[in-house]
């Protein structure tokens, strides 16, 4: 019984390094690119407004309430997003942002953020902005 414990448990450690030598290449690829944030140019494209739900902070709600707006918000499983029309951002408009100015931090942020104070850029497929970068420096494949 107890060699059965012992391969069950080295069985369980060697999936976990194998796991994370897959995942490293991709880790170190968005820290890198979290590390160019500064050369990041969003293209104003509205894919992310359009595939993700946009949670807002308290600070969110009063800077666009402040700016004017009204009726901008749901609930979505007890956070607060922007309302969604025809399964985008409210204001998204002709694929441009109709708040750019006012926008939301995570709108602000995309695709970058911080994780114990490292810079993370998470890679998303539908962003073209992210394929310029990663263009524009030449040392990542």
């Amino acid at each position: 019984m107890l060699e059965f414990i012992d391969f069950i448990i080295k069985a369980t450690i060697y999936s976990a390094v194998l796991a994370f030598l897959i995942l490293l290449p991709n880790l170190v690829l968005n820290v890198l690119m979290g590390l160019n944030e500064s050369r990041f140019k969003c293209m104003q494209c509205g894919n992310c407004c359009r595939l993700k739900i946009i949670h807002l902070t308290k600070e969110d709600v009063v800077r666009l309430e402040k700016a004017g707006y009204a009726d901008f918000t749901e609930m979505k499983g007890g956070e607060v997003t922007f309302r969604r029309v025809n399964g985008r951002c409210l204001f998204n408009k002709d694929d441009n942002c109709s708040v750019y100015e006012h926008r939301a931090r995570v709108c602000r942020e995309f695709p970058f953020f911080t994780i114990y104070g490292i810079p993370y850029c998470r890679i998303m497929s539908y962003c073209p902005a992210q394929d310029e970068l990663r263009k524009n420096l030449k040392w990542i494949p």
